[in-house]
């Protein structure tokens, strides 16, 4: 079985707490299977990465922070990385607004 990565984990948890700014990390990954249990060990990592922060900054560095189950969290967008490849991102080549305008008018 391939367990999630900590990006995927980021990924899944914008999707589920869509709208939501703080969320416990147990509600967001609740299931009891061991997809989820990798998730809220990934959940770990961001923390102590300060990906997710608590609500209530508590003034702990984040590499000695750890998970508390009583404190809710919240994802730090621009800590999600994902690819961008022509492709998918068929404006990613446009280097000014002008190509942009261009292209949006037609």
């Amino acid at each position: 079985m391939i367990l999630p990565t900590p990006d995927e984990t980021a990924a899944l948890w914008l999707l589920r707490a869509w709208g939501q700014k703080y969320c416990y990390v147990q509600d967001v990954f609740a299931g009891d299977s061991s997809i989820e249990r990798a998730h809220r060990d990934n959940c770990r990592l961001l923390i102590k990465r300060n990906y997710l922060r608590p609500e209530v900054d508590d003034g702990v560095k984040p590499y000695r922070r750890y998970w508390d189950m009583t404190i809710r969290y919240y994802l730090v967008p621009a800590s999600l990385r994902l690819p961008v490849e022509a492709s998918q991102a068929p404006f990613a080549s446009l280097r000014c607004s002008e190509d942009v305008n261009a292209a949006h008018i037609g």
